[in-house]
Parts: structure tokens; C-alpha cells; sequence
């Protein structure tokens, strides 16, 4: 399933970029920083991705502290971006429990401006519960395309369908150690804890949102001119984002601050970096649909058993 205000995905894929977010529609009249939301996954309870282009400020711009009803994942393309007391930089990522309370902002050091791409693990969970109001920019009401809209109170009607309610479900796990207060924190700068793909690709992975139906996140890093990830068909869509570097899908190439959002059910061919190496995030949005070949790739096999391992291994921890 794929929903999203302004866009359709037809044929095999759709592709955005942080480079013309001009169709991206603005948070609320205020805050001028272009966003575009888009669903996929299972109707009810699959993954929101959120497309962030923030501008520059001339100091840092906090909001008021505040938690959803989904586990979540950030990662900084361009930028700052502030969360506790943590400045984010460019390569920084970090997953978040659900019902963790936080602090968010965008740093003022980002002359120029700021890319971050941030998910929910469950879409109806996206919604926001403010705890305290401590930001240095009083937020409005957000417009009905932002999915993390405040909600008014913890009993708000949004939350009836929502399993756990306003704090949602924590079902984080991933490859990158246990969760100190609420965070696991990542970047592709620091590989040293990443698991190993093929010869050249390594890769972070967590799974989140719904225990039964949420996402698969990898975080991947490539040499330059491998095959970061092999052809495949899933029966789900897949996001592939560029964070560092470039790769090509067929014959588009991809560099940083752009994506590709693939249909379910149509072969997607081999993701290989460029000649510096690509740094990236591949998103299959329901972890019921397994990888299966698209043509005779001896590096499918490996990456299969690397996925179910996955499966197995997070699912039990």
C-alpha cells in the first residue's frame, strides 16, 4: 500500500528529492520547512516516512517536548539536527522507543539548512502527545497532512485504534546493541559494530513498529562499484535513500538527498555504488514479505539467509 497527500506511485517506482522539494507541502503558515509524509506497508499499521528539508536559522530552534505512539527512525543527509542533547550531524542516525519523552529541534549551525529523513513504524502511532512546553518555537497546529500533528489529549479519539494508545507498543530491536534510555544511537562514519553483507557492504538493520506487520530498516555502507544490495521482487514496497555517495538502480542513478520508493510486487534490480562508495538507508515496509529472486543472482542466496537470519535473530531478542 502506498499513500501519500499529492503523489501516486504508478508503474514500478517513484522517485523524490530533497533537491526540489517545491511540491512538499510546509508543516503550518509558520514554519515555512517543506515536508512530504508518505505510508506504505500494510494498510493499518505499516510505516510513515517523513521527508524533512528544514532552512537555515540563525540559532537553534527547539520544540516542545513531546513523544509518539510509534517506535521511530532518524537519519541526518545534510545538517544538524538536535535531539536531547545530542547535535546530529550528516550521517548520524538513531532509532527511539515509543512513548519515550523528547526534545527536538534544528540546529542554528546548519548554514545551510537541514535534510533529515525520520519514519514511524506504525502510521496511526505518528501523532504526538505534547509533555511540556519548553521550546523556543511555539509550533501551531499543524496541517492535517502532517502526520505528527499534536493530538489534543492522551484520550484523544486517534488513539482508539491504536494499540498501546498515545505511548503506543515498544517493539525496537536491532543489530546495534541494547537501548540506553530510550535511544540507539548509529553512523556510517563509525562501522565498526556493523554487520558484514558481501565483500565491501556492511549494513545495520532494526526492526520496529508493529511485532506482527512493521518494517525492516538497513542502514548500508559500500566500497565503491559493488553490489550493495542484488536484485530481488517483495511483495511490499521498498524505500531506498541516498545518504553519502551515489548508486545506481538500472539505469538511474541516485545521489545524495534523493530515494526511490518501489512498488510491491515488481523486481527491483541490484543497487550498486558508485565510484566513491554510497552510504544509504533500505526500507522493505512489512517484514511478512520476503525477499524472492528476480533473475539467477548468486549473490541472492546470501542475501536471503542474511535477511531470514535477521528475522530470527531480532525477532527472538
Amino acid at each position: 500500500m502506498f499513500n501519500a497527500v499529492g503523489l501516486k506511485l504508478e508503474g514500478d517506482h517513484l522517485d523524490l528529492s530533497y533537491h526540489d522539494p517545491s511540491s512538499w507541502t510546509p508543516a503550518c503558515a509558520e514554519f515555512e520547512s517543506p515536508n512530504q509524509w508518505f505510508v506504505v506497508g500494510d494498510p493499518d499499521s505499516g510505516p510513515t516516512v517523513m521527508l524533512g528539508a528544514m532552512p537555515a536559522f540563525p540559532s537553534d530552534l527547539w520544540f516542545d517536548s513531546h513523544f509518539h505512539g510509534s517506535d521511530q527512525f532518524r537519519v541526518v543527509i545534510k545538517g544538524e539536527f538536535l535531539v536531547q542533547r545530542r547535535r546530529m550531524k550528516a550521517g548520524d542516525f538513531g532509532y527511539q522507543e515509543s512513548g519515550m519523552p523528547y526534545r527536538e529541534g534544528v540546529s542554528g549551525s546548519s548554514k545551510e539548512g537541514c535534510w533529515m529523513f525520520a519514519m514511524h513504524g506504525n502510521w496511526r502511532g505518528a501523532r504526538s502527545t505534547r509533555v511540556k512546553s519548553d521550546g523556543t518555537f511555539k509550533l501551531p497546529p499543524l496541517t492535517e497532512n502532517q502526520l505528527d500533528r499534536w493530538a489534543e489529549t492522551p484520550d484523544d479519539p486517534c488513539w482508539w485504534n491504536v494499540p498501546g494508545g498515545n505511548k503506543g507498543i515498544v517493539a525496537l530491536k536491532t543489530t546495534l546493541g541494547p537501548i540506553r534510555g530510550g535511544f540507539v544511537w548509529g553512523t556510517v562514519d563509525d562501522t565498526r559494530n556493523w554487520r558484514p553483507l558481501a565483500e565491501g557492504v556492511s549494513f545495520t538493520a532494526g526492526l520496529f513498529g508493529l511485532p506482527q506487520t512493521g518494517p525492516i530498516l538497513l542502514t548500508v555502507k559500500a566500497g565503491p562499484d559493488r553490489v550493495a544490495v542484488p536484485a530481488a521482487i517483495y511483495g511490499t514496497e521498498i524505500v531506498c535513500a541516498v545518504i553519502r555517495g551515489s548508486a545506481k538502480i538500472g539505469d538511474k542513478l541516485y545521489t545524495a538527498g534523493e530515494l526511490r520508493i518501489q512498488s510491491a510486487g515488481v523486481p527491483v534490480d541490484a543497487v550498486v555504488s558508485g565510484p566513491d562508495g554510497v552510504d544509504m538507508v533500505f526500507l522493505i515496509a512489512d517484514r511478512r514479505q520476503r525477499p524472492k529472486p528476480s533473475k539467477d543472482d548468486p549473490l541472492f542466496r546470501q542475501w536471503q539467509e542474511t535477511i531470514e537470519s535477521l528475522y530470527s535473530e531480532l525477532s527472538a531478542a
